[in-house]
């Protein structure tokens, strides 16, 4: 009897393991597909398989007979749990607790990290105290989530489970700020977090049993100083503006001068460059009375560089900006210049990443507004809550990705310059505006999602460079594109009627132009900042000058933006000290002006996306003239197309006989120019 009894204990010990370890596999199963690890939305092999292995392990272990004692270990297990008790109030202190510390310890790794890297940490000055608050929201979640639970079966909320819980969440968010852990599985890296979290359980659980005070004292201490870190970032933040403001040298006067920057609007969806979509009936009719130049070209097809060559003069290869390189204090940018003639001078920036100023364009500009205080920006500057919004599960497909979840729209930019201008002034302004709205995923508010088709579900992935896009979804991201254009050419509208409200627009001149434009499927692309075809650096370019320039003047000749500089410092009757390139004010007595020989762009080798994107291979660079565009390779592949005849560019000219003197001229040129190029930016041998 004693065998056999031993034989059945043994059986129902090792079911009930197995039915244990079954339950534990599905339900990380139902996580990691609910959490966005794996495939995207619905469960994908990895997970069915882990959820299928977990049900064959217990459905073996109920055959092993192990149901009854896995019920005992339940029961032991809950009065285990059960043994000592929380407070409701102390597992949210705890859990504030727990999530702060986690965060004033990724704040740490961030900073290390940095520096070890160079890479810039692209997070505002209140994030010092944002991250600790984000990192405490989750644990928080979880910690009230298990109060909640007991206190509705009316029992006590069992100590032991509430500071796993905790626990796990805070070493969770501390792994995911840290680079080696990206290394690890999810599964892994839950396990070890779940063991870190039960042993850290087991040590505070006498700790706080004996010394009841303890969580509201440490709780009081850390809210006290986050509390102070805030107060003081934000102190020093306005002392830092009014030093700067109160610095500016006497103004000589001038007039305002606005710099309006549609992040990713190309020219050929615009109805004044003949789209048949009315588009932009705002912008045709201020074309009307303005100068537009046809032909204006960004100097490179993404937001950094493009943005550092209109505020410096210089082309991308001469500058520092790049994708994980700030644009450095080698050149002076046009904010420096007005500021030092006494130019009071403001930038607001909706794409919070490459036009933030931790990436160099917020350098001499007296106030800078790009990272704001909100939930949103609050919940994205905690890595792990980040990273967890940007996975591909329920998360995501909520909120549509974290760009989207601190976004800044068209309307809130029109509202935080408007009220900045409508501060009393003594000098003139300069004013820099860069809209983000017409970047993916295309998303504007009702009732303009409704344009041109039907709404674009949030379920639509974004930013996915390797997707392969049917005729019908680029069909979709053509509508959507150019329903945010219509949202942001209303939002334009509403701008210029707060400055003629408030008396501004007869004394301001407006330039409005695009950074880059979008690849919306032309040679099978979506997106930006890869290629170097029309759709990415041909772009709008306005400019309002009242008095100054003739209005509705039309300017054939093609031109670059990175005479946007001289412009404006021509404007201003600032001298260009140290800023290259000829003002396009030239055009105001002659819309036919001389123009430079060729016109260049160029964007060095990019990161992180497939081999069919050229950019991926090495770095790439354009020139136009003659009515052609010649692109050239770092790995030895030029094209060549003819702008008139060819205007989709689907014809590459290279080898034919006939122009072959074109393309003599164009390498020559290539030549020429890299030696020059290497000369000003120092890299000469």
């Amino acid at each position: 009897m004693r065998d056999r009894h031993g034989a059945l204990d043994w059986r129902s010990g090792l079911g009930a393991g197995l039915i244990a370890t079954g339950i534990l596999v599905g339900v990380v199963a139902v996580a990691a597909d609910r959490l966005g690890f794996g495939s995207g939305g619905g469960f994908g092999v990895r997970q069915a398989g882990l959820l299928g292995a977990g049900v064959a392990l217990a459905a073996l272990g109920v055959a092993l007979g192990g149901w009854a004692r896995f019920a005992g270990m339940i029961v032991v297990s809950w009065r285990r749990f059960s043994a000592q008790s929380i407070p409701f109030m102390d597992v949210l202190g705890l859990a504030v607790l727990g999530g702060a510390s986690a965060g004033l310890i990724e704040l740490v790794i961030d900073t290390q990290r940095q520096r070890l890297t160079g890479a810039p940490l692209v997070l505002g000055v209140d994030a010092i105290w944002m991250v600790p608050v984000a990192d405490a929201l989750l644990p928080l979640v979880g910690a009230l989530a298990i109060a909640l639970i007991f206190t509705a079966l009316r029992r006590r909320i069992p100590l032991l489970p509430a500071v796993t819980t905790v626990t796990v969440i805070a070493v969770l968010e501390v792994l995911a700020s840290f680079p080696p852990a990206d290394r690890v599985q999810p599964l892994a890296k839950l396990i070890l977090c779940a063991g870190i979290g039960l042993m850290a359980a087991r040590g505070l659980e006498a700790r706080i049993v004996r010394r009841p005070g303890t969580i509201r004292w440490a709780l009081g201490a850390v809210l006290v100083f986050v509390a102070l870190l805030a107060a003081g970032v934000r102190v020093r933040h306005m002392m830092r503006e009014r030093s700067a403001a109160a610095d500016l040298p006497g103004s000589a006067g001038g007039p305002n001068i606005m710099l309006i920057i549609l992040d990713t609007v190309r020219a050929a969806n615009l109805g004044l460059y003949g789209y048949a979509r009315p588009t932009s009936p705002f912008l045709d009719s201020l074309a009307r009375s303005s100068v537009v130049f046809d032909s204006a070209f960004s100097t490179s097809p993404w937001t950094l560089p493009s943005h550092a060559s209109m505020f410096t003069g210089r082309y991308p290869a001469e500058l520092s900006a790049n994708w994980q390189t700030p644009l450095d204090g080698s050149y002076p940018t046009v904010a420096e210049l007005l500021s030092a003639a006494g130019y009071s001078t403001a930038g607001f920036v909706a794409n919070r990443y490459y036009t933030s100023a931790v990436y160099g364009l917020g350098r001499g500009f007296v106030h800078y507004d790009d990272f704001d205080i909100s939930l949103g920006e609050t919940l994205k500057s905690s890595f792990f809550v980040s990273r967890l919004l940007n996975k591909d599960g329920a998360l995501r497909r909520m909120t549509g990705n974290r760009q989207l979840l601190s976004r800044k729209s068209a309307a809130d930019i029109n509202r935080a310059a408007l009220r900045w201008l409508s501060r009393p002034a003594t000098r003139p302004r300069f004013v820099f505006l860069n809209y983000f709205d017409a970047h993916d995923p295309y998303w504007p508010p009702a009732p303009f999602d409704t344009l041109f088709g039907p709404v674009k579900k949030r379920e639509n992935p974004t930013l996915e460079w390797g997707r392969p896009w049917t005729d019908e979804q680029v069909h979709a991201e053509n509508d959507a594109y150019d329903r945010v254009l219509v949202w942001l050419d209303r939002s334009l509208e509403q701008l210029f009627a707060g400055l003629d409200h408030d008396g501004l627009l007869d004394n301001t001149i407006v330039i409005i132009t695009s950074d880059h434009g979008e690849h919306l499927g032309e040679h099978g692309f979506m997106r930006h900042g890869r290629t170097l075809y029309q759709p990415l650096i041909h772009v709008p370019l306005l400019i309002h000058a009242p008095g100054r320039m003739p209005g509705g003047t039309r300017i054939d000749s093609p031109v670059s933006l990175r005479d946007m500089a001289a412009t404006i410092l021509d404007f201003a009757g600032v001298a260009p000290q140290g800023v290259p390139g000829t003002t396009l004010r030239r055009f105001a007595d002659d819309p036919t002006a001389p123009v430079p020989s060729w016109i260049r762009a160029e964007v060095r080798r990019s990161i992180r996306t497939p081999a069919r994107y050229p950019a991926t291979h090495g770095d790439l660079q354009t020139f136009l003239s003659g009515g052609y565009q010649y692109i050239v390779s770092t790995t030895g592949k030029d094209e060549l197309y003819s702008l008139s005849a060819d205007p989709s560019q689907t014809t590459n000219l290279i080898g034919d006989p006939s122009l072959d003197a074109v393309i003599g001229r164009f390498r020559a040129a290539v030549t020429l120019d890299l030696a020059d190029t290497a000369v000003a930016s120092g890299r000469a041998p």
